[in-house]
């Protein structure tokens, strides 16, 4: 017995279609798009920054400052999470 052609027929190549076409569009690039800037480089022992821009506003020097000679002392211990701890122990008992 033959069915009607219906909605049954028509979806599967519709769908199809339309994931063809998301899967088209999502490969697509866009031609104005900005190239990530240059990063640092080795040379030798040195390490080489791109020219000023914004890469020069990403540094700042700073003095460094003695310590005040104040040491803060704390008590406390320093225990385990047992939640997270897990014994490793050899299938053999022994000396290798």
């Amino acid at each position: 017995m033959k069915r009607p052609l219906g909605n049954d027929a028509l979806f599967a190549p519709l769908f199809a279609a339309v994931v063809l076409v998301a899967l088209s569009l999502a490969g697509c690039k866009d031609g104005n798009a900005v190239p990530a800037p240059a990063g640092p480089t080795v040379r030798g022992q040195s390490v080489v920054f791109p020219p000023a821009g914004d890469a020069a506003q990403r540094f700042a020097v700073e003095k460094v400052l003695p310590s005040s000679g104040r040491e803060l002392e704390l008590p406390g211990r320093l225990v385990w999470n047992e939640d997270r701890t897990v014994r490793v122990f050899p299938p053999f008992a022994g000396r290798v």
